[in-house]
């Protein structure tokens, strides 16, 4: 399937869930452009729209004969940080780069206040999330330029990747690098095709990228994803981190110990600053009134994945 294609799903007979089958055929239209999907939705070539926080004054606000939902928050909105790479392999200076950034800020301004500040990999209230971090990343431009003194490096400068064509990502790099340069930090962005931008950034190319750290079914399946595929973390993991999240597999471990073990994998990515952690985004749909079950919909909250199966259309 190409980007702008669409895939349809027609019913199925004598399916065993009639619940799941309220709609005749499902269409899943691909819509990468905000502005393209809800003026698709206001014309009537959708029902349903997934709509960015950063389009949330206008798909909130589509009046009579519109409906609105906002589901938890589930993904975390991160610059990856290639710990390999010359400079970003200090960890003082990854310290520095998350003390630098005003998340309420850069939320504030490009989503309305929709997302969450996030200084680590699982947001307040999912499986994972440390009530007690070993470092809280406040917005402190004074501690940053003193942990840049403290490593030795100077003025450093940076290459990231940003994926052409998103907003949030586009908007995310435009507020921190004017927050990083406040503190002595130069980066230089270079925006590309998202699938080639993924593959340079694992290849080496660049120092970070900009891209939503995707949940997964529990922290452990998360910690692996994200910082023990090389993908999406090219760097080296310290050997601590990687013992930790192989021990949290153990099925002979309680619900108790699996916990602690994850806190301990989850406190050495945070201390250690494997990303610069920006906030969390919630999944949030825009849809015309004579849809069904869109407020209950199915859906992952650690994915932001919608379910679509019990949705309907009202005669």
């Amino acid at each position: 399937m190409k980007l702008g294609d669409a895939v349809t799903y027609e019913r199925r007979d004598n399916y065993w869930d009639k619940d799941a089958q309220l709609a005749k055929t499902i269409t899943i239209q691909g819509m990468t452009d905000d502005n393209a999907r809800l003026n698709a939705l206001k014309s009537g070539q959708l029902d349903i729209s997934y709509t960015m926080v950063t389009g949330y004054d206008q798909a909130s606000r589509l009046g009579t004969g519109y409906q609105f939902v906002s589901y938890p928050v589930a993904n975390t909105y991160s610059i990856y940080l290639n710990t390999s790479r010359p400079g970003i392999d200090n960890e003082k200076v990854r310290q520095a780069l998350n003390f630098a950034v005003d998340r309420e800020g850069i939320s504030k301004s490009l989503t309305s206040g929709q997302c969450v500040p996030a200084t680590q990999l699982f947001g307040e209230g999912q499986p994972g999330h440390l009530a007690e971090p070993p470092i809280e990343y406040s917005y402190d431009p004074d501690r940053a330029r003193q942990l840049l003194a403290e490593s030795g490096i100077g003025n450093p400068s940076f290459r990231i990747a940003v994926p052409n064509g998103l907003t949030l990502q586009e908007g995310i790099a435009s507020a921190v690098q004017a927050q990083f340069r406040e503190v002595g930090v130069e980066v230089e962005f270079h925006q590309g095709d998202s699938v080639a931008s993924v593959v340079d950034y694992a290849s080496g190319q660049y120092d970070g990228f900009i891209q939503p750290r995707v949940g997964q079914a529990t922290p452990t399946m998360a910690l692996a994803r994200n910082y023990l595929n090389p993908r999406s973390f090219p760097g080296t993991p310290p050997t601590e981190f990687i013992d930790a999240v192989e021990r949290s597999y153990d099925p002979t471990l309680s619900d108790e110990e699996r916990a602690q073990v994850v806190g301990q994998a989850t406190s050495i990515v945070t201390a250690d600053a494997f990303d610069v952690f920006i906030y969390a985004v919630p999944g949030q749909f825009a849809a015309t009134d004579k849809v069904i079950g869109l407020d209950t919909m199915g859906i992952s909250h650690f994915q932001s994945i919608f379910d679509v199966r019990y949705l309907g259309i009202a005669k």
